[in-house]
């Protein structure tokens, strides 16, 4: 199998913001009678292709061989225009644009060639072997994050993200056991991104910023299985191991080095299991009930060194409950999330315009995206 893609994209991105009330007491701008702090418009003209071949060879009955490569080439070019920027705004923070501002164009280009390779092997009727290595590319491009708080020259030339590749390999097993009630699938892999992009919130310059963090190795084991224990009775769990380290020097907003650091969300081990039964009720009724519950373990809130950064283990519980006619005419249901209220965060990161303080533990100066607490929904359906 073989093909070509091909993309050309024109984006304009267009964005402001209203002043706030102290700066408005003063009145609108002189001219314009405008009260925005600014207007931002970023003209963005990528154009994209790549071509790909892929083989599968039935090498023997039982052992297949898939091999595959593709190439990609992006151009992209990037302009900032600030069509206005409100006469006061000076005042209230370090503005380095002012109306009219126009840059030149930022550029990025990047190709890359993709192989992989992969074999699966039956090592019985119900039983798969398989092996595969791959790799991976992400391209870069230019943010479209510069606000008048950082518009010179360097700044927006630090717009341009590099693109990200990866390669690894992974090794796994897939089995149907029991006459078909049990199914259990288990994966161990290795890979390493290079300049990984991820995504920081700026708190000096008001910014979320793209940004490549060097090399990350990513490495881990799976386990899954799903079991008919009887009819209208199904057991499914699963448990994870991931190791996921920054492997290359990567500096904080407090200038910490973080290599050696877990990357954002990496929890190490974690586990879930299920439980999920129906069963009839009398001659026109069918019950239902699920029962699920998943744990995680610790892990970081923001690529940085600090222990106010790490949200601790935790288990979340959730549920499910039907009851409905035989000929699936009416049903009446109920779902809670996060049964038992656990609070726990999902990430971390800088207030607005603030740097995080490297006194307590980085303690002041942050904020938290907490995830949604004990929720419960009530379903009636009817069909006519």
């Amino acid at each position: 199998m073989a093909g070509v893609y091909y993309q050309d994209r024109e984006i304009n991105f267009e964005s402001g913001d209203v002043a706030p009330l102290f700066l408005q007491f003063f009145g609108p701008n002189p001219g314009t009678g405008e009260t925005f702090e600014w207007h931002k418009v970023h003209d963005t003209d990528a154009e994209t292709w790549s071509a790909f071949f892929s083989l599968d060879w039935n090498v023997t009955d039982r052992l297949d061989l898939t091999a595959g490569v593709r190439y990609t080439d992006e151009e992209v070019s990037n302009t900032l225009e600030l069509p206005y920027v409100y006469f006061l705004l000076p005042v209230a923070i370090p503005v380095a644009g002012s109306s009219g501002f126009q840059s030149s164009p930022i550029e990025f280009e990047d190709d890359n060639v993709s192989p992989e390779l992969s074999l699966r092997f039956a090592a019985t009727d119900s039983t798969m072997i398989y092996a595969a290595y791959k790799t991976g590319f992400k391209s870069g491009g230019v943010d479209n994050s510069a606000l008048p708080t950082n518009v010179s020259t360097p700044a927006l030339q630090g717009l341009i993200y590099d693109s990200e590749t990866s390669d690894g390999f992974e090794v796994g097993t897939r089995s149907d056991l029991l006459d078909g009630t049990l199914r259990i699938n288990s994966t161990f892999y290795r890979y390493v991104y290079e300049d990984l992009q991820v995504q920081i919130f700026n708190g000096a310059t008001f910014q979320y910023v793209t940004q490549n963090f060097g090399e990350v190795t990513s490495q881990g084991a799976e386990l899954d299985l799903i079991w008919v224990v009887a009819d209208g009775l199904a057991l499914n769990a699963s448990l994870y191991y991931s190791d996921s380290e920054l492997t290359d020097d990567i500096f904080d907003q407090t200038n910490v080095n973080q290599k050696g650091e877990q990357i954002t969300g990496n929890a190490g081990w974690t586990a879930q299991l299920g439980l999920d039964y129906s069963w009839p009720v009398g001659d026109n009724l069918r019950a239902e009930l699920s029962l699920h519950t998943r744990y995680s373990d610790d892990y970081n809130l923001a690529n940085e060194s600090q222990v106010w950064h790490r949200q601790d283990s935790y288990w979340v519980v959730d549920a499910y409950a039907a009851l409905e006619s035989a000929d699936e005419r009416w049903r009446l249901s109920i779902t809670g999330i996060n049964v038992f209220d656990e609070d726990y965060a999902l990430d971390a990161g800088a207030s607005t315009g603030r740097i995080p303080n490297v006194e307590d533990n980085g303690r002041f100066d942050q904020r938290l995206t907490i995830a949604p607490g004990r929720l419960f929904t009530f379903e009636a359906k009817y069909r006519f």
